[in-house]
């Protein structure tokens, strides 16, 4: 997941779903929830706080996928296996927005518009982006997208018809994914999926 900033010269655009017109990224930032976590590592760790016997066969799911390693928010050693304190999705793209932010040389003052999108918020309502402007201290408007991929896409020509009205205001897209809170590890016998879950899972 990343925070952008961007800046679109509007000339010319025609057509109801794209625009042609050139696009500048002002500043860019990223976050991710503590050092990465082997395949390796959290096959061991599945293996010994669940008795996951299947570490052979996910091992070669994980090799054909190409996934060697990938960050997790969640707190495995925990009773109620929540996110880790300050790494959960709000907390991630309020510190992608803050890098982007300051890598572009603006202040939270300076946003015209929040644009989020998320598959994986910490809740449904009120709205992750919400969180996520408490976090920044931005009380402007925002909205939030229920898409992963795509996400940014659409994020992209939102921001592409608001900066045409309002072409001094910088427009903030943040993707947010958490990912391994969703996966199910007591399911994992029964549930061929799950393994895939827990092996292409990554949080940021």
């Amino acid at each position: 997941g990343s925070g952008a900033i961007a800046r679109w010269a509007v000339r010319g655009v025609t057509g109801a779903w794209h625009s042609i017109a050139p696009m500048a990224v002002l500043g860019t930032g990223a976050a991710l929830p503590g050092d990465a976590v082997s395949t390796d590592a959290l096959l061991a760790l599945l293996a010994e706080r669940f008795s996951f016997c299947g570490v052979r066969g996910a091992a070669a799911v994980a090799a054909r996928m190409g996934i060697s390693s990938r960050h997790i928010c969640r707190a495995f050693d925990a009773g109620r296996e929540c996110a880790i304190p300050g790494r959960a999705n709000p907390d991630l793209a309020a510190q992608a927005i803050t890098a982007a932010l300051r890598d572009a040389g603006l202040a939270v003052g300076d946003i015209g518009y929040l644009i989020a999108h998320t598959t994986t918020p910490q809740q449904l309502l009120p709205g992750n982006v919400a969180t996520v402007a408490d976090l920044i201290g931005y009380d402007g408007p925002h909205v939030e997208l229920r898409q992963a991929c795509t996400g940014f896409a659409n994020g992209l020509m939102i921001a592409s018809g608001l900066i045409a009205a309002a072409p001094d205001r910088p427009i903030v897209i943040v993707g947010s994914e958490t990912g391994s809170l969703f996966f199910d590890p007591i399911s994992l016998a029964s549930d061929n999926g799950q393994i895939v879950n827990m092996l292409q899972m990554g949080d940021g």
